[in-house]
């Protein structure tokens, strides 16, 4: 009997305990699931997150200097190397000016401005879209390309944004006519190459062969490889990066009269110089530097010849006559 009645109070006992233990734990799951429903707060933007700008195609040609990286893959916020495969095919409409406007446009939904005082990203205006989409009509129609579908102007904001610049820092020139120039680049008057000291590098053609006609936007493009052909990574880099954007002249007619570095020594400074400019700038090896782009020096097209840097003396002074015709 004494057995029976401990057994039953034993039973009352534990399920008297159950209940008072079991609201405290359940008071503590609440607590824990009300935790974890917690929303997050709103990220805060700081000025020291933001980067500065490395893309040659926009550093120092568009009115700031740093970004607010918003884009990200994968939930993972990504850099400007990886945005860079996406702003090349970009690159040759911004060179042919269609409109002062559409490098702004451009540059500015793969890497927003960062605003000075509060870091926080301020993409392009609507109105700077819809003038740059109506400047580039034209141009878009008569290589038979559609409008890039990522700069839909309804997806740009009307306020809090970026408003057009006049553009006044940089140097245009409107130029239908293929002529040789006096060379305005510093970093090509005193060219080295494997074989041999290359002075008085006088003369280049313009448009180059990326239609780009402004001197002052090629020389803000070209400082972007300065740090690069200071690095000395490849004895041919300058002669490369010059011949690139300032093709040299021959004063003969037609196509034969400019040359381009030829595909060997790209693939050489290629070669010497890709991961190097990584380093320096996490920007991969741009479009404009594929040496698929440039004749072998074993090529029979007369449609485009390259230069050797030994043959640069020689038709230096095959050039002078063209010159000085253009300039009088």
């Amino acid at each position: 009997m004494l057995t029976k009645n401990y057994l039953i109070y034993l039973l009352f006992a534990t399920l008297l305990i159950m209940a008072v233990i079991q609201p405290g734990n359940a008071k503590k799951k609440r607590k824990k699931s009300r935790k974890r429903k917690r929303p997050t707060q709103v990220e805060s933007y700081n000025t020291t997150t933001c980067a500065e700008i490395m893309l040659p195609m926009c550093r120092n040609l568009i009115p700031y200097t740093h970004t607010q990286l918003t884009m990200k893959k994968e939930g993972v916020l990504m850099t400007q190397g990886q945005l860079s495969a996406l702003v090349e095919p970009l690159w040759a409409y911004m060179d042919t000016e269609c409109s002062p406007h559409f490098r702004e446009l451009a540059c500015g939904y793969y890497l927003p401005k960062c605003h000075p005082t509060t870091g926080k990203p301020m993409l392009p205006c609507r109105s700077l879209c819809r003038d740059a989409k109506k400047e580039c009509s034209r141009t878009f129609s008569r290589h038979r390309i559609d409008w890039p579908s990522e700069l839909k102007c309804t997806n740009f904001p009307t306020k809090n944004c970026m408003t057009s610049s006049d553009d006044s820092h940089v140097t245009s020139v409107v130029d239908t006519g293929t002529r040789c120039i006096h060379n305005v680049l510093p970093m090509c008057a005193n060219l080295t190459s494997n074989h041999t000291a290359v002075k008085k590098y006088m003369f280049g053609v313009l448009p180059n062969m990326f239609l780009q006609n402004s001197p002052g936007r090629i020389f803000i493009e070209m400082n972007n490889f300065e740090a690069l052909v200071k690095s000395q990574c490849s004895p041919n880099l300058a002669f490369f990066v010059c011949g690139v954007y300032l093709p040299f002249c021959t004063g003969n007619e037609g196509t034969d009269g400019f040359r381009v570095p030829c595909k060997e020594l790209c693939e050489e400074v290629f070669s010497a110089c890709k991961a190097k400019l990584y380093e320096i700038t996490g920007v991969n090896w741009p479009s404009k530097f594929q040496c698929h782009r440039y004749p072998s020096r074993e090529s029979t097209s007369n449609r485009l010849k390259c230069l050797e840097a030994e043959q640069l003396d020689i038709i230096r002074q095959a050039a002078l006559p063209s010159l000085n015709k253009t300039e009088n």
